[in-house]
Order: C-alpha cells, then sequence, then structure tokens
C-alpha cells in the first residue's frame, strides 16, 4: 500500500525558505543526541517500491521530470524486497 512520504522540516536558521516550506519551533529535543544535519536540497520526493513509484504526493499526474526516475526504478525494482520502500529525492 503507498505510503505519503513525510515533509522534511528546515533548521530554525535556514535563509532559504518558501511560504509553503516547515520549519522546526525549536532544536531542544536534539540537545545531548549526535546529530548529523545534512544540506537540504530542493527537489521532488519518489517512493519506490518492488511494483510501484509515486512521487510524494499518492495522486501525483504523470510529468515528464519524472522520466529519468521511472527508467531508475524500471532497472532494479524486482530486487527490492517484498513489503519495502524506498525514498529519495530527485534533484
Amino acid at each position: 500500500m503507498p505510503i505519503k512520504y513525510p515533509r522534511t522540516f528546515h533548521l530554525p536558521w535556514t535563509k532559504t525558505v518558501t511560504k509553503d516550506d516547515k520549519i522546526l519551533k525549536s532544536v531542544k529535543h536534539f540537545e545531548g543526541k549526535r546529530v548529523i544535519v545534512t544540506v537540504k536540497m530542493d527537489g521532488e520526493n519518489h517512493t519506490l517500491y518492488r511494483d510501484y513509484f509515486h512521487a510524494r504526493s499518492l495522486d501525483s499526474n504523470n510529468h515528464p521530470s519524472r522520466n529519468w526516475v521511472k527508467r531508475f526504478h524500471s532497472e532494479f525494482a524486482f530486487e527490492i524486497p517484498e513489503g519495502w520502500r524506498i525514498c529519495g529525492e530527485n534533484c
């Protein structure tokens, strides 16, 4: 069953955010923990299953920018274990 990928929140000090971006209100819950921060690139999230793939929105229409992901998925989809999903960003 397809599952919508959740939004990735920006850190409070991020300078390049748009109106629809979500921003963490606090980073207190990270205190005392090992944290790895990566650069958030703006692309389109995709979820790949053994027999299906979709963009972040489960009901997204086809778009030419997804053609590369379709080809990529078709090359190894048979190797994705049943019940697993792979999430990634198409940048």
